[in-house]
């Protein structure tokens, strides 16, 4: 509630008149929110870096099916609990 009252109190303080005050309260959190899900979308569809295993992770898992094709890099999350159950 209080984040509520002062992105209101902000828009009221910024005096840009009555279409401005309302652009200003509807859009500021869309474009915040609609910027933190596109950055979430992108890291999870084009991940950075290099993804091989590294250092004492690297023995953690023991792949014996050369078939499923993740030597020695990371597995995606939902293909190991996947496979593990």
């Amino acid at each position: 509630m209080t984040i509520i009252l002062s992105w209101f109190c902000f828009c009221l303080y910024i005096k840009v008149g009555i279409l401005g005050f309302l652009f200003n309260l509807i859009m500021g959190p869309v474009l915040a929110i609609g910027g933190i899900i596109l950055y979430l979308y992108i890291g999870s569809r084009f991940p950075l870096g290099n993804t091989a295993l590294v250092g004492e992770y690297a023995d953690w898992i023991v792949i014996k099916d050369k078939t499923i094709g993740y030597e020695n890099t990371k597995i995606p999350i939902r293909e190991a609990y996947e496979w593990y159950i």
